[in-house]
């Protein structure tokens, strides 16, 4: 379609997200942009920008452009889970974990918002909160196997390494590809002394 209308509008807005899932970057945030200079106020527009932007590595430019959209919507949990994770990237897990925090009194079904709020008790080495939100994620929806990779992690950080060794053994199962979990099980064996093993 846009071969033969450049500037189709429903093509443009259809296209862009199709090619942030694939990672291509730099084409989505040019269709972005196309969109942008005809709707510059355009809540979604900007937040996918921004979006993309954070998936570049650009977190400071993220930020601007995050506090942007959410200027005209601050109530929609994806944008509010975006501007969590760019200050997480800049390491600023306080304010991360309120937004989270904010994130989950809108939309308390919102999964991602647990996740990423565990991880900033992680990062903070607090691991009793960063395991009972990972295991909120998880309840939710026990199909998200970043969680449960998660509360792997967190255990094992714990000492509880019979338990991460089961959970670890159990995303094999459950998704093959997820090769690093070797790497997981390997400590874990060695942290028991079962060293033939690992």
């Amino acid at each position: 379609i846009l071969s033969k209308e450049p500037k189709n509008i429903n093509a443009l807005k259809n296209l862009y997200p199709i090619l942030i899932n694939n990672m291509i970057l730099d084409e989505s945030k040019n269709l972005i942009n196309q969109l942008i200079i005809e709707s510059p106020n355009n809540y979604t527009l900007l937040r996918d920008r921004a979006y993309v932007t954070y998936l570049e590595g650009d977190f400071e430019s993220a930020l601007t452009q995050i506090n942007k959209a959410l200027n005209i919507n601050n109530d929609e949990v994806f944008g509010i889970n975006i501007k969590g994770l760019v200050l997480f990237k800049l390491n600023n897990f306080d304010e991360s974990k309120i937004i989270f925090k904010k994130a989950i009194k809108i939309n308390s079904e919102y999964i991602d918002s647990y996740n990423n709020l565990g991880m900033c008790y992680y990062k903070n080495e607090n691991l009793n909160e960063a395991y009972k939100n990972f295991k909120l994620a998880y309840k939710k929806n026990p199909d998200f196997i970043l969680a449960l990779i998660n509360i792997g992690n967190t255990l094992a950080l714990k000492d509880k390494n019979r338990a991460a060794l089961n959970i670890y053994k159990n995303i094999l199962k459950r998704d093959p590809k997820k090769k690093e979990m070797y790497i997981n099980i390997c400590i874990a064996y060695c942290k028991m002394g079962k060293f033939e093993k690992a």
